[in-house]
């Protein structure tokens, strides 16, 4: 990775190249079956620190032969170390999904030409739709009420 992100251990996923895209099937549908839209991966891999700092402080236990491993600076600084790649990796899982959140609107909105955004949302939360492809045809069945209601 590059030096300006070391904190992250795997390489971002790409997204979907419009280039790709299958004429007869809407761009919106098949970014959101490529997964564009799907959960940011930084918090599975900050849950991951966690438990590869686990692994290394339990080492760090069993090798230890003073009284007290955890008043060690060495044990400190390994939870240190881990700490702060967690905390940047939740902080870049929360910008991500700000993004990812503005971009699937903004995909639906220039997709459908309607912005009945708050109006599905309230009707997934309601309905209790999982996913962004049900939340997709929900966000279609609104758009189809809301042009022929003004049309």
């Amino acid at each position: 990775m590059s030096r300006f992100y070391w904190w992250r251990r795997y390489p971002k996923k790409k997204k979907f190249n419009p280039k790709h895209a299958h004429k007869l099937k809407p761009l919106v549908l098949q970014q959101i079956e490529h997964g564009d839209f799907d959960e940011s991966d930084y918090k599975r891999q900050a849950n991951e620190e966690f438990k590869t700092r686990d692994k290394e402080l339990k080492a760090f236990v069993d090798s230890y032969t003073g009284t007290t491993p955890e008043q060690d600076h060495r044990y400190l600084e390994i939870e240190r170390r881990y700490r702060k790649r967690y905390n940047k990796l939740m902080k870049d899982y929360d910008w991500e999904e700000g993004n990812i959140l503005l971009d699937f609107k903004l995909a639906l909105i220039d997709h459908f030409e309607v912005d009945v955004w708050d109006k599905c949302l309230s009707k997934a939360f309601d309905l209790d739709t999982n996913g962004a492809e049900s939340f997709y045809f929900l966000y279609s069945k609104l758009s189809k009420q809301t042009k022929e209601q003004y049309a």
